[in-house]
Order: structure tokens, then sequence, then C-alpha cells
């Protein structure tokens, strides 16, 4: 998944330059960036999900795409409502891209996932056991003050959308994740791994196998200063 999806990015990105990196201002210089505009795949099998960060950690150069770090986000989400996300702290890396682009100021960000997915898992969860072929199991990141905060950071992460459907093997619980935005270098293969783990927990708490993970994305893009010099420009 990981290799046709860089391949698509190297030979189809559009070149591009968005004022802004998480609300920040920045160069163009710096990140100019390649992007796909509507990506989308499908995974059915998690068996080399460890090794699939491997190879993005060992391909850029990125100490932070780890699954332990993907494990990090999920305790967050599940048990932290501060705004601080604990799992910035697992690298050096994630440490100063949380200090240059998240840091409202004061430590926090202003928002972090599990304050805003924790107070609606308990009812994505008898909504499942209530109803599991039910096709509103959804969780949503969206606040209404979002879109009106220009140069404050929204999330990337837009909705988690659950069905459950029959399959040969049984019933299974599916995961569908909108996102309006995704870096491909530094969160992609972590966005993806985060959404196995999450799946594969609720499954757990809804008594269900666990089926696919797939990603939509708006705009799938990596920024020129991350991209290895053995890739052309």
């Amino acid at each position: 998944m990981l290799e046709e999806t860089y391949r698509e990015l190297w030979k189809r990105g559009q070149t591009i330059f968005d004022k802004t990196v998480q609300g920040r201002i920045v160069s163009e210089k710096e990140f100019e960036q390649k992007e796909l505009l509507m990506y989308s795949f499908r995974v059915d099998n998690f068996e080399d999900l460890e090794s699939m960060l491997f190879f993005a950690k060992e391909r850029f150069k990125k100490e932070h795409l780890t699954i332990e770090v993907a494990k990090e986000w999920l305790n967050d989400m599940i048990n932290n409502e501060t705004l601080h996300e604990n799992w910035w702290d697992k690298t050096e890396y994630t440490q100063n891209y949380f200090k240059k682009f998240c840091d409202e100021g004061n430590g926090n960000a202003s928002y972090s996932y599990g304050e805003r997915l924790i107070p609606q898992i308990k009812f994505l969860i008898k909504r499942i056991k209530d109803n599991k072929y039910g096709r509103g199991c959804s969780l949503s990141m969206t606040n209404i003050e979002d879109i009106s905060k220009i140069g404050h950071r929204v999330p990337c992460s837009l909705t988690y959308n659950f069905i459950c459907r029959p399959t040969l093997q049984g019933d299974k619980l599916n995961l569908i994740v909108y996102m309006r935005s995704s870096d491909s270098i530094n969160f992609f293969p972590l966005d993806f791994a985060r959404s196995v783990l999450f799946l594969k927990h609720i499954a757990k708490e809804v008594n269900l196998e666990p089926g696919f993970v797939s990603m939509s994305i708006t705009s799938l893009h990596a920024y020129k200063c991350d991209i290895p010099s053995e890739f052309t420009w």
C-alpha cells in the first residue's frame, strides 16, 4: 500500500504551495509540496502493520514512525481528556514538530483527538451493540469553530465511520476514515496505523472481528523539505 501510494504521489502529484502548515505561516522554499487530491484505498490485512511503519521510518529517516507512537495515540485518545496528547513526547522529532506547529503557547494544542472523541465513544459502542448493521455509527472530529479560526489548527481526520457487514467468515466491523489532509511522509503511515488500532479496539469492545480499513483523503501531500534527494522533484 505504501509503495503504491508514494509511486502515485511522485509520478502524478501536482506541485502547489499552501502558505500554512497546521495553520502556521511558512515559506514557499521549504514547504512547496506534491499533492494528490481525493486519494482513496482499502486494506483488508494488517499482519505487516509494524513492518509498514519500519519501511516508512527507514525510507524517510523519521524516528517517530513506529507502532509504539501509534499505540500511544490510541491510549491518549481513549484515556486522556487533556489538551496535550502524550504521543507528541515520544520522540525528539515529534516534540520539536509540536512546538513549531501545534503549541498554542501554553504547552497545549488548540484541541486533542481524545478531547473530541472520548465523549462520543460510549455512544458509538452502544449504537453498534444495539444495531450492528446500522449506518449511523460515526464519530466526528470537527467543531463549528474550526472553520472560523483562520490560522489555527484544523483536524486532519474528519470522521471515523464504523460499519458491520456479514462476510463468508462471519460478521466483521469495518472502518472508513475521511480525512481533509494527510502529510504523506510525516504522518500518513501513522494515520493508517492508528486507524487499524482504533478499529481493533472498538471491534473488541463490541465483540466483533475487525474487517477492513478504508481511507479517503482530500489532500495527500509531501513537503519538498521532507522528500529524500533520490526522488525527482
